[in-house]
């Protein structure tokens, strides 16, 4: 008890701090990346996205959304592990990947300055085995890696069009890390279906042919939570 109440609380301050870094990151990124034009290329009047200034917010981050679901997260992890290493260790992949899914999801982008040290933080905890043996970590991250880089590069070479950012590699490289590689097909199976029953709907209420485009990493953070928390469970229950 006196750890789910802990996990809600302390899940309510982190999804508000959530909410904040995903509102506040983003301008400081692209005005970083606007300067370091401006000095490489000698460019002048670039413009400034209009997706990074202040003002406009995704639907995600209306309400109390992002407060809520990490609080429910939060209260679930810590009842389930308490007060464990592996429990501390699942709350920060968890409080990471709703700052990557609120940044993702209203500017489409996966910053390095969050996914690298989320990458680096899940072979730490590997090392110690707290998920997976750290020879399966790695393998993880790179195999994460070089599975969406050989799909986008074939996509690419077939259409002409890049299918989705790097980012997405680097996230998917840093869920193996955390779960080892044997996860990496429950996560692509589950953010591949989770993503594709979400284009279609929202191509269905659209009101034109293509339908809106929409980033991957949310989808990405899902698979990843429930392959790494819930793998065992589902491949028992399906071998079962």
């Amino acid at each position: 008890m006196i750890e789910t109440i802990a996990g809600a609380v302390i899940g309510l301050i982190v999804g508000r701090v959530s909410r904040w870094v995903a509102n506040r990151l983003p301008p400081y990124l692209f005005q970083q990346w606007r300067t370091e034009a401006y000095d490489v290329l000698d460019l002048e009047n670039l413009p400034l996205d209009s997706s990074a200034r202040p003002g406009r917010t995704h639907a995600l981050q209306r309400g109390f959304l992002p407060e809520v679901v990490t609080a429910l997260l939060s209260a679930y992890l810590m009842t389930a592990f308490g007060f464990t290493l592996l429990g501390a260790a699942l709350l920060a992949l968890t409080w990471g990947l709703m700052i990557l899914v609120l940044i993702d999801a209203e500017h489409q982008i996966l910053p390095d300055v969050i996914v690298l040290p989320m990458l680096w933080l899940g072979l730490m905890a590997n090392q110690q085995r707290l998920i997976a043996n750290l020879d399966d970590a790695l393998y993880g991250a790179v195999a994460g890696y070089m599975v969406l880089w050989v799909c986008l590069t074939g996509f690419k070479v077939v259409t002409g069009r890049d299918g989705m950012g790097r980012g997405d590699l680097k996230m998917l490289a840093m869920l193996g890390a955390w779960g080892g590689w044997q996860v990496l097909p429950l996560i692509f199976l589950l953010s591949s279906t989770t993503a594709a029953v979400y284009g279609l709907s929202a191509k269905a209420f659209s009101r034109t042919d293509s339908g809106p485009q929409y980033p991957f990493g949310p989808f990405l953070a899902i698979g990843g939570f429930v392959a790494i928390i819930w793998g065992d469970t589902i491949a028992a229950a399906y071998l079962a």
